[in-house]
């Protein structure tokens, strides 16, 4: 088992989409505090003025709403879910293992490292961006995280809620690739996509809709202990949501005919 995890991690980051997602992550948020800096009219944030991890938030914020997250790891990670089956590149890896499903657990766990690597790649680079460009301006105060204790509540929540979507999401998009080619999934997972960020927007729903639990916004009308409470509610309904699309879809692949 650890040596099928070894090698699918491995496997992943030698891929050349990986490598170029890993770099844009890392070159974004730099630019955009640039950008901000210069006042070049490109982006626009009114009279903000971020900390550390508010600007690390916002930049979150902005690349989910743009689809460029979700985008690009539903396109990885059907690649490797889906694509692989369809080439007959299971059916050899297969042969290595001794259990079916350890071959699938080993291809989430790469793919969850990827979206980590990723997520750590914003969440530096937006604090060197922030750090060279906008401390200590009119766009940037010194604050690391706020001097508002449920701000700084509310920014740890956001923070970690959108980490968790992350992940989340990679396991839907895993178990969503199982059930279609190459082609179909791709079209599935980004249909996937747009669906979640329109149920976010029916107000009955928002509680469970892990784009608007991944966003935060919903943490913004509480204070002291309800927002402690709604930001651990937000966090297990993640987690919940991820236990079960693995679950699910372990259970998937271990019935599969991996010939497809």
């Amino acid at each position: 088992m650890l040596k099928s995890i070894s090698t699918q991690i491995k496997k992943v980051f030698c891929r050349s989409d990986v490598k170029a997602s890993i770099a844009v992550f890392a070159l974004i948020p730099v630019g955009i505090a640039f950008l901000i800096s210069i006042e070049s009219g490109i982006i626009q944030i009114g009279d903000s003025v971020f900390s550390a991890m508010g600007y690390a938030s916002v930049i979150i914020g902005l690349l989910k709403s743009l689809f460029l997250i979700g985008g690009i790891i539903a396109l990885i990670s059907t690649a490797i879910i889906s694509k692989e089956i369809d080439s007959g590149l299971d059916c050899s890896y297969f042969t290595r293992v001794k259990k079916q499903e350890y071959l699938y657990v080993s291809k989430n766990i790469s793919i969850v490292c990827f979206v980590t690597l990723i997520f750590a790649f914003l969440l530096l680079s937006s604090i060197v961006g922030w750090g060279i460009f906008l401390k200590d301006t009119e766009f940037g105060n010194s604050i690391f995280l706020s001097s508002d204790k449920d701000e700084a509540i509310l920014l740890v929540f956001s923070i970690i809620s959108a980490y968790l979507e992350m992940i989340m999401m990679s396991v839907l998009f895993c178990f969503v690739s199982l059930l279609f080619k190459y082609s179909k999934a791709i079209i599935a997972n980004l249909v996937i996509i747009v669906a979640i960020k329109l149920l976010s927007n029916i107000e009955t729903l928002q509680r469970w809709v892990p784009s608007y639990i991944g966003d935060g916004t919903g943490l913004f009308e509480y204070s002291g202990n309800e927002l402690v409470c709604r930001g651990f509610e937000g966090l297990s309904v993640l987690l919940v949501y991820t236990i079960l699309f693995a679950i699910i879809g372990l259970i998937t692949y271990r019935k599969m005919d991996l010939v497809r």
